[in-house]
């Protein structure tokens, strides 16, 4: 396996990692075409919530969303990927060479093309790099068909609903609003995502909103509901 080092990829997972970020989107151009380009550090089985994390590189095409996903190889502090793509036909419909004048004395080469991605690649993560939309899409939320919802809604209390939280819904949340998924700790709630843009303000506070009107300000006491469940009186003494 001939590896490549990505060294400009290999300073912004390092600069993830030290910002607290799973993934980075950066946009760039190739045959005239415009790419977006996903690296996350994403889990291998999304159905469990202990599976391991590895790095992968995702291209997409803007216009189209089709797109090849590459993993990629982490040694030591840096990032590498296999020079060697099995289906040489694929990656080249992909990037449409067609349309390019075929040099007998310079054939493509996964190579140029993956050293290409990565000398366009910022070094610094940071916010303005995040775009749930793009993440989204290459998330497996094909039981409930969510793609393009990337915003809070509200906050789903599985308890009533006999059901338990998806370690899907859990993944989905922990990439897109990790907040959310601090405000949940450890109880069954799920969060319920809506792709209208409108929610996509004042989002933090919305789920700090939801948070005290689903969860504390609807609470009673444990001694109340004791006293409830007995059948006996409760009086409410006001102090002054």
């Amino acid at each position: 396996m001939a590896l490549i080092k990505l060294d400009n990829l290999s300073e912004l997972h390092l600069s993830m990692i030290q910002n607290n970020l799973d993934y980075q989107v950066f946009g760039f151009k190739y045959n005239k075409i415009e790419f977006s380009a996903l690296l996350i550090y994403e889990v291998k089985d999304f159905n469990n919530l202990n599976s391991i994390k590895s790095y992968t590189l995702t291209i997409f095409k803007k216009e189209t969303a089709e797109n090849m996903r590459f993993d990629l190889v982490k040694q030591k502090n840096a990032l590498f990927i296999n020079s060697y793509f099995p289906n040489y036909r694929e990656i080249t419909n992909f990037l449409e060479h067609k349309n390019i004048n075929y040099d007998p004395n310079n054939p493509f080469k996964p190579k140029d093309f993956f050293t290409y991605v990565d000398k366009n690649s910022p070094i610094n993560a940071n916010n303005n790099y995040l775009d749930r939309k793009i993440c989204a899409k290459y998330y497996p939320t094909i039981k409930d068909n969510e793609q393009d919802k990337v915003y809070f809604y509200s906050f789903r209390d599985n308890r009533k609903h006999g059901q338990n939280r998806s370690p899907e819904n859990y993944w989905k949340t922990e990439m897109l609003i990790p907040e959310a998924n601090k405000v949940i700790g450890n109880r069954n709630i799920s969060v319920r995502f809506t792709a209208d843009e409108k929610y996509k303000y004042n989002e933090s506070k919305n789920i700090r909103e939801k948070k005290l009107n689903n969860f504390i300000k609807g609470k009673k006491p444990r001694l109340t509901k004791l006293i409830e469940y007995l059948g006996l009186s409760v009086i409410y003494v006001k102090q002054n």
